[in-house]
């Protein structure tokens, strides 16, 4: 019997000890809510407490606020931030713009809110923060959200000051936008094309990446006069450049490199280690024409 207290209080004690150590874990990492009142003064001025408040409570004798905006920028570059707009408070917003480093947080505070235009009603005090854009490297972006706060007057003339909500993520750019360059597409070669695609915006990622290779089938005009491709003079025009008649070539097309067949049946291919914007051979019987930009 005294065993079974024993483990079963061990059991308990457990329990206690890993809900403790998890809330203590969550009360470490959790995040910052957009928006908080930072301070609160009485109507003589004097500092109300003076911890940030970020969540729902109960504070008395108020008669003016200060709030924080929290930022984090998870862009890949530091940002040049200013908050853009606090409505109904324009007047208390903050003129200053701050630097934020790339995965860093910062925040604004504003000035004092007088409280009493609001009294007997939940007010939202919302808040846009922008980033200042980079040029050639970021468009600007925004990140907004409100906080509700109830206004209550009590007997000394003064007000209750009571948070509701937090409405808002201060994560601004939480993923740079690739903003994707590419060049114009190379010559068709062995059925392939390629460009170079480079991201203006330089975000490490390539979630958007356009394609950098392409299926293709090279088209071709000649002067060869009725498939005789075995003269002088004649050439292969491909788009990207004329290939001119060059000699008489041992090498055979092989299957794995041919490119095109002309009206006429021959095969034109490539011989490796040579691209198509360097030499291409026709297939002449066992012989292959050499044609040479």
């Amino acid at each position: 019997m005294t065993k079974n207290i024993l483990v079963t209080s061990m059991v308990v004690l457990l329990v206690i000890l890993v809900g403790v150590g998890a809330f203590l874990i969550y009360d470490t990492i959790k995040p910052e809510p957009f928006i908080e009142v930072n301070e609160y003064y009485d109507a003589d001025g004097n500092l109300i407490g003076g911890t940030t408040q970020s969540v729902i409570g109960d504070v008395e004798g108020v008669k003016y606020i200060t709030l924080k905006i929290n930022i984090e920028n998870k862009d890949t570059v530091g940002l040049t931030l200013n908050v853009k707009s606090l409505t109904p408070s324009e007047e208390a917003k903050p003129t200053n713009s701050i630097e934020v480093g790339a995965g860093e947080n910062g925040d604004f505070v504003t000035g004092l809110i007088d409280v009493e235009p609001y009294e007997g009603t939940i007010q939202e005090f919302c808040v846009v923060v922008e980033s200042e854009k980079i040029l050639a490297l970021r468009e600007s972006s925004e990140v907004s959200g409100c906080i509700s706060i109830q206004v209550d007057p009590n007997p000394s003339g003064s007000f209750n000051i009571n948070i509701e909500s937090n409405i808002g993520d201060g994560v601004i750019n939480p993923s740079c936008t690739e903003d994707w360059d590419c060049s114009a597409w190379n010559s068709c070669s062995s059925g392939l094309q390629t460009r170079v695609c480079n991201d203006l915006n330089s975000c490490d990622s390539f979630e958007n990446k356009p394609t950098e290779e392409q299926a293709c089938e090279v088209v071709f005009q000649t002067n060869a006069v009725g498939g005789d491709y075995d003269q002088s003079g004649v050439w292969i025009d491909f788009g990207s450049g004329v290939y001119l008649h060059g000699g008489i070539s041992s090498y055979d097309c092989l299957s794995e490199n041919i490119i095109t067949i002309t009206p006429e049946g021959n095969l034109i291919c490539t011989r490796p280690g040579y691209e198509i914007t360097e030499r291409v051979y026709l297939r002449v019987g066992s012989r292959g024409v050499i044609f040479k930009p």
